[in-house]
């Protein structure tokens, strides 16, 4: 049985896998992607939030340059918190090999401290290079994954790297918010504060305080990344999709809320912005070039 499924971004190839299901609760996919032609290597853009914290791991030589408030710093291995919509970071791919390949992990909410060793607020609006977070245990995990001849290897490796990091207990202690985010991002554009509320018998009140405790943003402007992200992913994979079923979908008031704010975030209607791209500005997030 196939294990993986593959995705084109312009002329990145990904293959998108699942983990060990003793895994499922705290990763939500494994991506391996590789860019052997060019694109947009060496062309600043930003990747918006997707409301997900990953686990970034570049082979061969590539990294990735950061261009955050004024100022320049390139990783190789790095953790990506949660980011705020408007947070003023661009990125550049870079390569020193023939091609710009590497693996993304995608945690779920609870995957974070069990799996990574750090709490969601000290992620929030951060890029943390793996050497500074694991120490020794980054180098040999990058070392084992360079060294490995397939995909299905490294797939391989970091199940029972993870798996190990399970079994150590030695992450984070689990917090309530966890179970209020994961519930949030299995239903992304679904439901409203008050409704997450009454689902978790906590008062509006309380649903602020845990998230400006342990994540740094507030509920409505985490809702409106899920929504919006999956507005993206929606648009690229059915760009013929009726507007009506789009708003109904991800969650917008109508259409006019869904375009109002697609134009904020994008500079431009998504009429114009599906015409210029083709549907084609979504790997694991949407990408904008402007």
């Amino acid at each position: 049985m196939k294990r993986w499924y593959e995705l084109y971004f312009g002329k990145t190839r990904s293959r998108v896998y699942s983990p060990a299901p003793p895994l499922g609760a705290y990763i939500v996919k494994y991506m391996i992607y590789e860019n052997s032609e060019g694109g947009p290597l060496g062309i600043p853009f930003r990747a918006l939030p997707n409301g997900s914290a990953e686990l970034f791991i570049h082979l061969n030589g590539a990294r990735v340059r950061f261009l955050e408030k004024n100022q320049r710093h390139e990783h190789a291995h790095f953790v990506a918190g949660v980011f705020d919509m408007g947070y003023p970071l661009k990125l550049e791919m870079t390569r020193n090999g023939q091609s710009f390949k590497g693996i993304c992990i995608t945690f779920t909410p609870s995957g974070v401290p069990r799996l990574l060793g750090i709490t969601l607020s000290a992620l929030t609006n951060r890029i943390v290079d793996l050497h500074t977070l694991w120490g020794p245990r980054a180098g040999s995990l990058s070392e084992q994954l360079e060294e490995a001849s397939t995909d299905e290897q490294r797939i391989s490796l970091l199940n029972s790297f993870f798996l190990e990091a399970c079994r150590r207990e030695n992450g984070q202690p689990l917090q309530e918010i966890h179970q209020i985010l994961d519930l949030l991002t299995s239903k992304p554009g679904q439901g409203s504060i008050e409704e997450l509320a009454r689902t978790t018998n906590h008062s509006y009140k309380a649903i602020y305080r845990l998230f400006d405790k342990h994540l740094g943003l507030c509920p409505k402007r985490f809702i409106k990344i899920l929504r919006f992200n999956k507005a993206c992913h929606t648009l690229s994979t059915h760009p013929g999709i009726a507007w009506g079923e789009l708003v109904h979908r991800c969650g917008y008031y109508d259409q006019s809320h869904f375009i109002r704010e697609f134009r904020a975030i994008m500079k431009e209607s998504p009429c114009h912005f599906l015409k210029t791209t083709g549907g084609n500005f979504y790997l694991n997030r949407a990408f904008c070039f402007k």
